[in-house]
């Protein structure tokens, strides 16, 4: 019994002829069998009234048959998306597939018919001559190989529609292919399958050269088909995800790169059609390739969109990788990269491993690259930000994702719902995204949802990022009561972040400038009016105070010595708003005081000058350390006493950093300052001003302390001269008192001599400290990475931590007063100091 005897023609409506080749080829509507050259051809006419006046036909090819072992062959494409087009069809059943649960064949024939390649290739080339009809062969997948290998052995001129197309055969996944092999072709191994295969000549790779000038084809492929663009589309032309074009040529073979789903998914029904229409009717496979362009990446610069990349925060983070691995990304240098692939990616691998690297991924920096160099025009980098998007909802909804606790991480939430509103805009405007629109409105709506509920959304500088995101979602979303509520939000959030002498609250120069610069960024696109930028004005410009002469971040509290731009007309103004000015040496010096925050800060005018930084109060924990009273001072270029920096926000490591005795305190008892809000304090700062007579500047500071110690510091500078110390502490009971120093990290050599200390390194001059304690002995040490004391460390660098020199000068009793007198050049001495500074005569 042959395979064709067991052949259900009746779901077809039967044959409506079957016979030998005599004659022409039957062209009426229906199944056909026709036994051509010893082959036999099943093949279905549909709307044959069309054959005299059409120029073309369509050919449909079979792609895998789904469900094959629950369906009964003959089987054939294009009764759905091709019916609309005004052309008739004939569709070919594979007889491959006819041979037991076999669903994919590529038309290759079987063992029985190792001619049936050729002779199908004959068979078509007749019917077009006959009718004189130019073929439009299309496919999908396996089809799609089959329209592409038979429009090279056809002789006559041709079209081509592959869709997704395998390019050869071999490299078809194991699992069906050897069901193929082994069931229609008896073989043991694809090796035999191989030879058999050369042996009769047939085609099992299409290989795109010059040879072949009748036919023109277009490709169609999805991006995001993996195992196709590795293994498949390189045969035709070289590409890779950083490199590649949305659409191109080579030879005679057009390609367009959509993205129509993950995996091996055809293109939409909608974009068939309308692309065999547009082949049909101009006969040019670049007129259905622009349209599909414009489609998928049209121009959106004159679009009014509601979110734009301008409106919300991206890093460079991330890029594109290849289709093994289509993200790239390192969140820090520190850091290999992270190869992501966009289905299936765990967002919750580092929780337990990097806290900041999973805050990142969760906040999906790794596609704020992909969105910022598109916000003119869709790529396909705007689809891997879409997609990774897709991902990560996938993930929010699965196991890991309920299970992860970075997952609704506020400040994580915030930036990605900033993203969130710009896909969800492109959603709006672009083909290529509005099938995703009633997801992305989901993912949306589930954000505000969170973001809705008491207390999530923090007055601390996290609350910023999540505001904005908020009203990034209610424009998308077009939702008016959003909009209102957003900016009473950024309202309030505003004037919790800043004193009113607009410095930020939260300890740390850097984050003032951060801050401000977020602020700044998300005013610019007035989403909540001009008078909430106004005040931003004067925070820009006292960031001049918080940076050194070379324009650099202080680094207090969690904050890097990193470079800043600052415009010089901010500078005059900041200059100009000075509370004190003088001249020392022929120098210019300001000085600014802020009451509400504690700071003060002296700058020379000229680069590589000098700055000293002064706290005196705590008025928020953000950011914190227990820096009470601490300082930092820089002079003629040169740092000499220095805050350890932030170093890294993981628990387990940050108290080698942010104790007291890491900062150039007085410390009572070695016991850190508190920084729970309970002990919060406002300014303590006494005075400050300028000694014309012993030509020195002087600042102090007077507090009682929770222990009932009462503290007194002052701090005497004049710049390339000397910088005195002096602490006075006064407690009812017997107390240990020190004074901690942190030096500069180029400091190499440190020598104590008795109650003295020289330092200094090979690149600068030698330093001197002398020490003295009045009414009680003292002692100094020097500490270098000290994992007993737990002092010796400083970091210019986030997560990377070096070693520097740290002195105590430490005595005891109920009431001491300690100093610490510094030579800043080799021409002074403690004499010199004191008697400048009449320190007989100081309070």
């Amino acid at each position: 019994m042959s395979d064709s005897e067991i052949l259900d023609f009746d779901q077809w409506g039967g044959l409506k002829s079957d016979g030998r080749r005599d004659g022409l080829i039957p062209k009426d509507d229906g199944v056909h069998r026709i036994i051509w050259n010893e082959s036999e051809i099943i093949y279905k006419i549909s709307k044959s009234n069309l054959l005299e006046e059409s120029e073309t036909v369509l050919v449909g090819l079979n792609a895998a048959i789904s469900k094959r072992s629950e369906k009964n062959a003959p089987f054939f494409t294009g009764g759905g998306k091709a019916t609309s087009i005004d052309a008739p069809i004939i569709s070919i059943s594979d007889p491959g597939t006819h041979v037991g649960d076999v669903s994919l064949a590529w038309y290759l024939g079987t063992i029985e018919d190792t001619n049936y390649q050729r002779n199908l290739a004959e068979f078509l080339e007749s019917f077009c001559i006959e009718n004189n009809l130019l073929p439009i062969l299309f496919g999908g997948s396996g089809g799609g190989f089959a329209a592409l290998v038979l429009s090279k052995m056809i002789e006559i001129n041709s079209l081509v529609l592959a869709m997704n197309p395998q390019t050869c055969v071999l490299d078809w996944y194991q699992g069906p292919l050897e069901n193929l092999y082994t069931r229609a072709w008896k073989c043991s191994t694809k090796q035999e399958f191989k030879q058999t295969l050369e042996n009769s000549g047939i085609n099992y790779e299409f290989v795109n050269d010059s040879s072949d000038n009748s036919s023109k084809v277009l490709i169609l492929q999805n991006l995001f088909d993996d195992y196709h663009m590795i293994h498949h589309f390189p045969r035709i032309s070289k590409q890779s995800l950083q490199s590649i074009t949305v659409s191109g040529s080579e030879n005679n073979v057009s390609w367009f790169f959509g993205c129509w789903g993950f995996g091996h998914y055809a293109p939409w029904p909608n974009h068939v059609r309308s692309t065999l229409t547009q082949l049909n009717q101009t006969l040019d496979v670049d007129v259905p390739c622009q349209t599909l362009i414009k489609l998928f990446y049209p121009k959106i610069e004159q679009t009014n969109f509601p979110v734009h990349p301008k409106c919300i925060s991206l890093t460079k983070g991330g890029e594109l990788g290849d289709f093994e691995a289509h993200i790239k990304y390192q969140a820090r240098s520190d850091l290999p990269n992270e190869n992501i692939r966009l289905k299936g990616y765990n967002f919750s691998k580092f929780e337990n491993k990097d806290r900041n690297l999973a805050f990142c991924v969760q906040a999906l920096r790794q596609i704020d690259r992909m969105i910022t160099i598109d916000d003119k025009i869709v790529t396909i980098n705007s689809y891997i930000a879409l997609y990774h998007l897709l991902s990560w909802d996938d993930f929010a909804n699965n196991e890991l994702g309920k299970n992860s606790e970075m997952l609704w991480y506020d400040m994580a939430a915030g930036l990605r719902a900033q993203k969130i509103g710009y896909l969800l805009s492109l959603a709006n405007h672009v083909e290529g995204f509005s099938i995703h629109k009633d997801r992305l409105t989901q993912i949306a709506k589930r954000h505000i949802k969170e973001f809705q509920k008491p207390g999530y959304i923090s007055m601390n500088n996290h609350g910023i990022f999540v505001t904005q995101g908020y009203m990034s979602i209610g424009r998308a979303l077009g939702e008016p009561q959003l909009i209102d509520s957003a900016t009473k939000l950024m309202q309030d959030r505003l004037e919790y972040q800043y004193t009113h002498e607009m410095v930020h609250v939260e300890n740390s120069p850097e984050y003032h400038t951060y801050i401000t610069s977020i602020f700044q960024s998300y005013f610019r696109m007035n989403w909540y009016g001009e008078a909430i930028s106004e005040k931003l004005r004067l925070a820009r410009v006292n960031a001049y105070w918080l940076n050194d002469t070379n324009d650099r971040f202080l680094t207090v509290g969690d904050s890097e010595p990193m470079p800043q731009k600052i415009d010089s007309s901010l500078k005059k103004k900041a200059t100009a708003s000075s509370d004190l000015q003088f001249k020392h040496d022929e120098q210019e010096y300001f000085v600014k005081s802020f009451e509400s925050t504690g700071y003060l800060s002296l700058k020379s005018e000229r680069p590589n000058g000098s700055t000293l930084f002064s706290l005196s109060a705590f008025v928020d924990i953000g950011h914190r350390h227990a820096d009470d009273f601490s300082f930092v001072l820089q002079d003629s270029g040169k740092w000499i006493f220095i805050d350890p920096g932030k170093y890294t926000y993981d628990r387990n490591e940050r108290h080698k950093v942010i104790n007291s005795w890491q900062h150039n305190c007085f410390v009572i008892d070695d016991e850190s300052y508190p920084t729970d809000s309970s002990s919060k304090y406002e300014s303590c700062r006494e005075k400050f001003g300028y000694d014309e007579g012993g030509n020195y500047f002087h600042t102090s500071t007077r507090k009682v302390w929770r222990t009932g110690v009462e503290h007194h510091r002052k701090l005497i500078y004049a710049p390339g001269e000397f910088f005195v110390v002096i602490d006075n502490a006064k407690s009812p009971s017997k107390r240990n008192y020190s004074q901690w120093f942190q030096l500069d990290f180029e400091i190499e050599n440190v020598e104590i001599e008795h109650e003295a200390v020289k330092f200094g390194s090979s690149e600068s001059e030698e330093y001197r400290i002398w020490f003295e304690s009045v009414n009680s002995s003292s002692e100094v040490d020097k500490f270098r990475a000290d994992d007993k004391k737990k002092v010796g460390w400083g970091s210019r660098k986030y997560q990377n931590l070096e070693h520097i020199w740290s002195l105590q000068h430490r005595s005891e009793g109920d009431s001491v007063e300690m100093i610490a007198f510094c030579g800043l050049n080799h021409d002074i001495d403690l004499e010199d100091i004191k008697k400048r500074i009449d320190y007989q005569n100081q309070d």
